[in-house]
């Protein structure tokens, strides 16, 4: 084999760019960059509106358990005729099954019946 040795005439001279040719390459890419950095700013924005709205949602439904709660409350005292302090005492159930077995329980014991569970 022999060796064989590159010449200029072989070797590509490199490119040469104009100013308006590096002016473009640049603008291009610092409008990408820009792009990129909006996008990256509008996902933290919606991020952080996602984490609001689901503050305020678990908020709404804490502020409906406990409507419900009352409410439940309100319709155990007017059908087995509890007075409003015995309700605050004595209905501390933590769901509605032992708030209803309590309100069933009350009310006989206030009407001087013994308590039978509802059938």
């Amino acid at each position: 084999m022999s060796d064989v040795e590159a010449t200029p005439a072989d070797v590509a001279a490199p490119r040469r760019f104009s100013q308006g040719e590096v002016d473009r390459v640049v603008a291009d890419r610092l409008r990408q960059q820009r792009y990129e950095h909006a996008d990256a700013e509008d996902l933290q924005i919606r991020a952080a509106e996602v984490d609001r709205l689901e503050r305020q949602a678990a908020e709404m439904e804490a502020s409906i358990a406990e409507l419900n709660r009352r409410t439940l409350i309100t319709n155990l005292r007017v059908r087995h005729d509890i007075s409003e302090e015995d309700a605050v005492l004595f209905l501390t159930g933590a769901d509605d099954a032992a708030l209803t077995a309590q309100a069933e329980r009350l009310g006989a014991m206030s009407r001087g019946r013994t308590w039978r569970p509802a059938t």
